[in-house]
């Protein structure tokens, strides 16, 4: 017999409450634990939530874990499962950064209540890592405090002066508190993170990462696009010269930000043979090219017309919009008469203003990322993508 227990086929949302006063959407994976509570991952509504009980819980999607993403796999025979889920970086709850140790602190919890002897969980990611890294942290900082309790016992028994045995402390931990207080001011905690190219996606991630007081390095040939002497390096990626100046041997990762897909596929080819432990992350022009730059050894690749075409949908329908890029902008305008019977290619939109047609509406029809020769018709109502500036110059163009 199937009875339900939470929710109802008559509507959907995201709404806490008992039996039908709860409500989903686009359920898309279950799980329970030894206490037959219910975890239920709600794809469109992008919660884990929580059901208290297999007779006689209440639903609760308070959101203790923030997913952007959630898809599943189950292994054909039924005998193992695979989980992903992707963290968004801000709590919707609180609007305020994911706490990283709280996510894995509930992970680990989840793990517990879920394993038995039937049934092994292994988690892996970033945020439990974080979690792993605090708790051995802690431990870390426990065993140097008995440490030094044990080394001023011995020097005092040893020297039979209490004074002499302070003297000997403060010389050796003065160092430690030289090196822990003043090296991150000179950015020296961390090897910098490499970015090559200083354009606009490149210059965003910069600003990004000087923000957060990250340590990076931008490699450019232009010296004119300098920025920030201390956080550049002059000179052509391709060059071992020019990478051994920005320390390719210690860097963690390179970001590849050129606007030229031939150019970022040799620099992703170049890096990964220099340096196949590092993580690599390209930017991809043309979608065609997203697949060659994976071959090419990078890890993860940006493409702008994937993440423009998920963009625009959710503009489109009123949802949230993700950022492509920090001061980039979708905004939508009536086609000028000005640019009436003529193709993207001809119209210089582009040339004049720095923005981007992404999707071109005509009534009903909508096309995403279209042809340079679609006709810009006398209805037709143009998506872009562009700065605030851009926008100013679209409509002192255009619209006059």
């Amino acid at each position: 017999m199937v009875s339900t227990r939470a929710g109802t086929h008559l509507g959907k949302g995201s709404t806490d409450g008992s039996g039908p006063n709860a409500q989903f959407h686009t359920p898309m994976g279950l799980a329970t634990d030894s206490a037959g509570n219910v975890y239920v991952a709600d794809a469109f509504n992008r919660t884990l939530m929580y059901y208290g009980g297999v007779t006689d819980g209440d639903v609760s999607v308070q959101m203790f874990l923030a997913l952007a993403d959630f898809w599943d796999r189950a292994a054909l025979d039924g005998t193992a499962a695979l989980v992903v889920a992707t963290l968004q970086e801000m709590d919707p709850d609180t609007g305020e950064r994911l706490n990283l140790q709280e996510v894995a602190r509930k992970l680990e919890e989840i793990r517990q209540a879920t394993e038995n002897k039937d049934v092994t969980v292994h988690i892996i990611g970033f945020a439990k890592a974080v979690g792993d890294i605090a708790a051995g942290a802690a431990g870390v900082i426990a065993f140097f405090g008995i440490a030094f309790v044990i080394t001023a016992a011995l020097l005092y028994w040893y020297s039979g002066s209490g004074m002499l045995a302070s003297y000997a402390l403060i010389c050796a931990v003065v160092p430690v508190i030289w090196l822990l207080g003043l090296l991150p001011i000179f950015k020296l905690t961390l090897d910098p993170i490499l970015i090559v190219g200083s354009g606009r996606v490149g210059d965003t991630i910069a600003r990004r990462f000087k923000e957060r007081e990250s340590p990076y390095l931008v490699i450019e040939k232009n010296p004119k696009r300098l920025h920030d002497e201390k956080h550049y390096v002059v000179g052509d990626a391709a060059d071992i010269r020019t990478l051994q100046r920005a320390w390719i041997e210690k860097a963690p990762a390179a970001l590849v930000t050129t606007h030229d897909d031939a150019t970022n596929i040799y620099l992703t080819k170049y890096l990964r043979s220099l340096r196949p432990d590092m993580q690599i992350l390209s930017r991809a022009n043309v979608e065609r090219n997203v697949s060659t730059l994976h071959r090419a050894g990078a890890d993860f690749v940006m493409s702008l017309a994937t993440l423009g075409a998920d963009a625009i949908y959710n503009y489109l329908i009123n949802e949230d919009t993700s950022m492509l890029a920090e001061g980039l902008n979708i905004f939508r305008l009536k086609a000028p008469e000005s640019l009436v019977g003529k193709n993207l290619a001809r119209s210089k939109i582009r040339e004049v203003t720095d923005c981007s047609v992404v999707a071109i509406r005509d009534g009903d029809a909508m096309a995403i990322i279209p042809d340079p020769q679609t006709l810009i018709r006398k209805d037709s109502e143009l998506i872009l993508i562009g700065t605030d500036e851009g926008e100013k110059k679209f409509l002192q163009a255009f619209e006059e």
